[in-house]
C-alpha cells in the first residue's frame, strides 16, 4: 500500500491534470453543439458579441484545437506515468512485505540451526557432573 502522503500527492496531481484537460477542451476554437461538447468558450464568446449589454461581457480564453491536442497529449502522458508509478509502488511494497516474512523465517531457521550445532558441539569438561 502506498504511503498516505504520497498517495494523496499523486491523487491530487491526477485530479489537477483532469482539471487542465477539461479547461483545454472548453477553450478549444470549435463551436459547441450536440455532437461536440467542447468549444464552450468559443460559443459563449460568439453569443456575447451579439448580446447588447450595458457592461462589457468578459471574453473567455480560446485556444486552437491543434495546440490543445498537443497539450492534451502531454497531459495524458503524465497521467499514465503517475498511474504507473502508483501501481509500481504498490506492487513493490506488497513484495517487500512478502519478502520480509520469508527473510525473517530464513534468518530464524539459520540462527536456530547454528545454535543447535553450537550446543551439540559443546562437550562437558572431564569430571563435570552437573548441578
Amino acid at each position: 500500500m502506498l504511503n498516505d502522503a504520497l498517495d494523496k500527492y499523486i491523487d491530487d496531481a491526477l485530479w489537477l491534470i483532469s482539471m487542465y484537460e477539461d479547461t483545454l477542451n472548453t477553450a478549444r476554437t470549435v463551436l459547441y453543439d450536440a455532437t461536440n461538447v467542447w468549444g464552450y468558450n468559443k460559443t459563449l464568446n460568439s453569443i456575447a458579441k451579439k448580446v447588447k449589454s450595458e457592461k462589457e461581457l468578459p471574453v473567455l480564453a480560446e485556444i486552437s484545437s491543434e495546440t490543445a491536442d498537443v497539450f492534451l497529449q502531454d497531459l495524458r502522458l503524465y497521467k499514465k506515468k503517475l498511474k504507473f508509478l502508483k501501481k509500481l509502488y504498490a506492487v513493490n511494497a506488497g513484495q517487500k512485505f512478502a519478502t520480509n516474512d520469508r527473510v525473517e523465517l530464513n534468518t530464524s531457521y539459520i540462527f536456530l540451526s547454528r545454535l543447535k550445532k553450537w550446543i551439540g558441539s559443546f562437550e562437558p569438561k572431564d569430571g563435570f557432573e552437573g548441578v
